[in-house]
């Protein structure tokens, strides 16, 4: 099968990112070409970023100076949209991503594995190339401050588009609007973003976004903004230590694709020393390269799998359990292990239900999430079943962590 490869346009606006920017042009180049990236400077004073800018201008980058003031931030989406329609006259790409400086492009694989090679990219955008919808991504992958394998899973909204499609965006590349169609459709593509930055950075990178915003960054006034950006407030409001504890509440799994693809492109770790250092603070004594230590830290999720048991119902001589699974956000799950005391049994569905709100969650017009499974009510009590223990299971044999169960069931059967 040939192989084709998507002429993809890559747009970013980005202001004193001295850190990311050039690890940002490194990586992406290595997979687009360094002519397909195309690089807004908004008004840069940091003698760093600006020499990387001419330095790797002077190699072949486009690099766009005319945008220098605050407001041409508010205006990003019309900007780089602007830029996009330009190139469409050119007639020579294909496909067009938006994106942030702390943003890299991966996609997710079938198999689960987060893959940061050019060819599986290229796959996956052509695989949509014929499509008129407005494209979304899978998900981001917000880094861990204190580790560079663990990563936090966020459903967010970020749009791409193909060639002859595009008719307009928002500022932060979250809504698009397309000139054919009024639909949406996620892929497989992901992104990395470098979201959790060390606090000093954190901060000042906020500070920049809240100055045209904000009237005053005095703490009582920040806990009362209500307005654009008020994500951002917190950053004024905590500690260092309490951002640390924020951020690792949540869940996180172990990815390594974009570490090894960094050590192969020679691209030093975004904040190496300072996540070092906010690791000694969170967990004073621990070394990064005590990764048993450093895992404990996190709340480890198992991400390949969702899926909630919604409702258990008596019928006649069956217990009918209703729910949704997903395998990857995008593979509804047919087969599944129910767990008693006396043993386990593999159940398959009797029959898949349209489930409007999770296929809006992931994108998809008309794919069946839902479930219906029907288990006498013999064999459940020959299983021992007491509280509902019901697995997903793929058809290599391996079995997925417990669905939640709707408090209401979970004593359903001990109850009857």
């Amino acid at each position: 099968m040939t192989k084709v490869k998507l002429n993809t346009a890559i747009l970013m606006m980005q202001k004193n990112e001295s850190e990311l920017l050039d690890k940002w042009i490194i990586y992406h180049s290595e997979i687009f070409g360094l002519s397909n990236l195309h690089v807004f400077d908004n008004g840069s004073d940091d003698e760093q970023t600006k020499k990387l800018l001419l330095d790797w201008q002077n190699k072949g980058l486009s690099v766009e100076w005319a945008y220098s003031f605050k407001q041409d931030f508010e205006s990003k989406g019309k900007i780089l949209g602007d830029k996009i329609q330009s190139l469409e006259c050119l007639n020579i790409f294909d496909c067009y991503i938006p994106l942030d400086c702390d943003e890299f492009l991966a996609v997710q694989l079938d198999s689960g594995r987060i893959s940061c090679e050019a060819e599986d990219i290229f796959t996956e955008l052509a695989s949509n190339s014929e499509c008129q919808d407005v494209l979304l991504i899978d998900a981001q992958f917000f880094n861990s401050p204190i580790s560079d394998s663990w990563f936090h899973r966020f459903e967010n909204r970020k749009c791409f588009f193909m060639k002859n499609t595009f008719e307009s965006m928002d500022v932060g590349f979250h809504w698009g609007k397309v000139k054919n169609s009024s639909f949406e459709k996620k892929t497989n593509i992901v992104q990395f973003h470098f979201h959790n930055k060390p606090f000093v950075d954190a901060r000042e990178h906020a500070r920049n976004k809240l100055a045209l915003r904000v009237d005053s960054f005095d703490k009582e006034y920040l806990a009362n903004y209500k307005g654009n950006g008020r994500h951002l407030t917190k950053y004024f409001l905590l500690s260092e230590a309490e951002y640390l504890e924020a951020v690792l509440k949540a869940s996180y799994g172990n990815v390594k694709s974009l570490a090894a693809k960094f050590e192969e492109l020679n691209i030093e770790w975004p904040y190496k020393i300072k996540m070092e250092g906010s690791l000694s603070i969170f967990s004073p004594g621990t070394k990064p390269e005590q990764l048993d230590e450093v895992k404990s830290l996190h709340k480890v999720v198992e991400y390949r799998f969702r899926g909630s048991v919604d409702q258990i119902l008596c019928e006649s001589e069956f217990i009918r359990f209703d729910g949704w699974s997903s395998q990857m956000n995008r593979l509804p799950i047919t087969n599944f292990v129910l767990v008693g005391e006396n043993g386990e049994l593999d159940v398959e569905i009797d029959s898949s239900v349209f489930r409007a709100d999770i296929a809006n969650l992931f994108g998809f017009k008309d794919t069946k999430f839902g479930y219906i499974i029907k288990v006498p009510l013999g064999v459940i009590r020959q299983l021992g079943v007491s509280e509902i223990k019901l697995c997903p299971k793929l058809p290599t044999g391996e079995v997925g962590p417990q669905l939640s169960v709707n408090p209401k069931f979970k004593t359903f059967i001990n109850d009857m």
